[in-house]
């Protein structure tokens, strides 16, 4: 992934969780903002609440997905 890319990738990212946060009313809004930060720590991107555990980041860190 190019870094232009990556950068739009973890925008969007970011923009989804912070709209998350402030909509009380989605169904389900706890586990969407699980997947969404779930998915910000697999592009490398960096949420304001991480999901993941040491080991599993450190698993990443070495090309491995714990799903």
């Amino acid at each position: 992934m190019a870094k232009a890319d990556k950068g739009r990738v973890c925008e969007l990212l970011r923009r989804l969780e912070e709209a998350l946060e402030q909509e009380p009313e989605v169904p389900a809004r706890d586990m969407a903002l699980y997947h969404v930060r779930r998915a910000m720590e697999l592009a490398m991107c960096t949420p304001k609440h991480p999901v993941m555990g040491d080991k599993e980041r450190e698993l990443l860190r070495r090309g491995i997905v714990v799903e």
